[in-house]
């Protein structure tokens, strides 16, 4: 449920008081899954590392 495959049926997802249900982008900023099944972008190893996201180069 949490990487939305499932749909909750009876219940909701709540963190910090957010509905993130509808919302997995968001979901996203708190917590991250990988797959058993890896799969490498063809891209730079920062991309593969941050998937995109934009990070300082401290972090």
């Amino acid at each position: 449920m949490l990487v939305g495959q499932l749909p909750p049926t009876t219940s909701s997802i709540i963190i910090d008081d957010q509905h993130i249900e509808d919302n997995w982008n968001k979901a996203h900023e708190y917590f991250g899954s990988i797959n058993q099944k890896h799969f490498i972008f063809d891209r730079s190893l920062l991309f593969n590392l941050t998937l995109g996201k934009r990070y300082s180069k401290d972090k």
